[in-house]
């Protein structure tokens, strides 16, 4: 019980895993509970809302790596774009998005552990040039994706009612390169 804490090793050797820190405690001494393999080098990762599954990204593989928090394995690694970069789960935890810096694009995951297409990109949505980073709104409805060769930033529907579901709502350009999003919670 309690909140995970995951590090991502900034060394993008071959075969990077990443160390999982315990937290339970009420002082927290850093120390180091677990390493878990991914098989290739990661570079981001996030944690689904309910805490069973991180979501690792390997740029040089081309995968998204989940990891069961629970048993500290990870799974078998999904095919994405070529470089992903980022990684982001929706706040329902049904999908994941991923920022593919080679190939202009964000993958679609379907996340739902009660779906048939589980652990498998549903999706591909073009956006500018070079995306490397993104966030989802606190409501879930709206996806901004950094596209730092493009100098724009990609406003995406998530809103799973709408009719412009998954696609790209507007791109603002920017006068420099943008390099990274961030939403804070209340927005």
């Amino acid at each position: 019980t309690g909140d995970v804490r995951v590090v991502v090793n900034a060394d993008t050797a071959n075969a990077v895993g990443f160390i999982v820190l315990d937290a339970t405690e009420t002082t927290v001494d850093d120390e180091v509970v677990a390493s878990v393999g991914t098989g290739s080098a990661t570079r981001s990762i996030t944690i689904a809302p309910d805490g069973a599954i991180a979501y690792a990204v390997s740029p040089e593989a081309g995968v998204v790596i989940p990891i069961d928090i629970n048993d500290l394995t990870s799974q078998q690694s999904i095919p994405v774009g070529d470089t992903p970069l980022a990684v982001v789960v929706n706040p329902e935890g049904t999908r994941a998005y991923v920022a593919n810096s080679g190939g202009g694009t964000v993958s679609v995951i379907d996340i739902d552990p009660l779906s048939p297409m589980y652990h498998q990109v549903i999706g591909v949505i073009a956006v500018g040039t070079t995306p490397i980073d993104l966030a989802i709104n606190p409501d879930g409805d709206r996806l901004f994706v950094v596209n730092c060769g493009s100098n724009s930033l990609s406003v995406i529907d998530t809103d799973g009612s709408s009719e412009t579901y998954d696609q790209v709502l507007s791109t603002v350009r920017g006068g420099s390169s943008k390099r990274t999003v961030s939403i804070p919670p209340d927005a």
